[in-house]
């Protein structure tokens, strides 16, 4: 029986006008899905994931750092493969046809694909620090911008 994702995620920020619409989504389509979460190893990529996301939120808040091991057997316990995939599932039905689903898996499937799953994290990961250092180096110049447009604001309000 064909099951609709609203029973599986919450719809996304953008899908939001939607939420009265469900989309039937086919077993073949699901089973799709189901291979290519197989194809990029996500099952067994979980608890990494959840570490370096409990990790690099220790980072940011150090205090939260005493509570790393109840936090981790919180996630153990709810975030679970057979509670997540399902919601997965859903979010790439929603997101790709069945046809799409089908050639990611190919890709995922070849020694490219399977590099690209082990490189992409720390790539995204050093990323997420780019934008954040290349702010920093460039800080001066926003701060002389904002100074620049409080001035021509203050001149406008004299003006007035």
């Amino acid at each position: 029986k064909a099951r609709t994702n609203a029973q599986d995620a919450p719809p996304s920020d953008g899908q939001k006008e939607a939420q009265d619409e469900t989309k039937t989504v086919s077993p073949s389509h699901r089973e799709a899905a189901a291979q290519l979460l197989a194809a990029m190893n996500m099952e067994s990529s979980i608890m990494p994931s959840l570490n370096t996301i409990v990790d690099a939120q220790i980072k940011q808040n150090p205090a939260m750092g005493q509570y790393r091991d109840i936090i981790m057997a919180w996630a153990k316990t709810n975030l679970t493969w057979e509670n997540i995939s399902p919601r997965f599932v859903g979010l790439l039905t929603d997101a790709f046809t069945e046809q799409e689903i089908i050639e990611m898996t190919a890709f995922y499937k070849t020694p490219t694909g399977q590099k690209t799953l082990t490189e992409m994290p720390e790539i995204w990961l050093k990323a997420s620090t780019l934008g954040a250092a290349l702010a920093r180096e460039h800080s001066a110049e926003l701060q002389k911008m904002i100074s620049d447009r409080r001035k021509e604001l203050d001149l406008e309000r004299e003006a007035h």
